[in-house]
Order: structure tokens, then sequence, then C-alpha cells
């Protein structure tokens, strides 16, 4: 389960930043995930929240994950569109190759890979 290291390393870059900048509190965590990025939306929130019950600064927190759609666009006709992923456990190591729908051209991913920290809201 990737989830509870991708959480940890999460709180610890919010903590890190919300001590810098002497925050008394952080009331809300807002996270967004790429569906090729394959975390677990509840396995994450999960891990979120057990480790945010061992630290007196995220009592409370909030935490706001939303997901995004995985995007490719085409190399050769610039052609973008939102992919079908399936959770296949080779996709963790390699995502697929993505060939266009409309010229069979190679693919790249615009969108849908990335677990971002959006914003982060405290208490100072």
């Amino acid at each position: 389960m990737h989830e509870f290291s991708i959480a940890s390393q999460i709180i610890d870059i919010v903590l890190s930043e919300a001590k810098r900048r002497y925050a008394k509190k952080i009331l809300e965590i807002r996270i967004r995930i790429g569906r090729f990025s394959f975390v677990n939306p509840d396995q994450l929130r999960f891990s979120l929240e057990a480790i945010a019950s061992m630290e007196p600064l995220l009592d409370g927190v909030a935490f706001t994950i939303s997901e995004e759609e995985a995007e490719a666009e085409c190399m050769e006709c610039s052609y973008r569109w939102i992919i079908e992923c399936e959770d296949n456990p080779l996709y963790h190591y390699s995502p697929p190759i993505v060939r266009c729908p409309r010229c069979n051209g190679v693919s790249k991913f615009i969108k849908g890979r990335d677990c971002i920290i959006e914003g982060v809201r405290i208490e100072v």
C-alpha cells in the first residue's frame, strides 16, 4: 500500500511549511490525485487521518481529495482525449503506450499521473 508512504510525505511537506509560517493550526489540506497515479482516494484519506491523529497541529484537519481524469495528447495530430484506465498492476511500474484514436500516432500523458497538494489553509 503506497498510499501510506504518499500520505506520510504529504504530511511532512505540510507540517514543514506550516511551521515555517508559524501556524497555530492546520485547518484544511486539499489534494488532487490523477487517475493514472493509481492512488486510491479512500486508502489515502485513511492514511492521512491516521497520521494526522498523532500530530497536535493537525487536530481536526479537513482533507479534501479530488480526482483528475487521465488525458493524453497525440504528438502527431495534437488530438486530446480522456483515457479510460483500468487498474492493471503493470501500470504501477510503467504506464501503457497510448495510441491516438484518430490517427494511431504515438501519444503522451498530459494530465492524470500526479499527486499534488493543491492548497493548505492554516490559522496563524
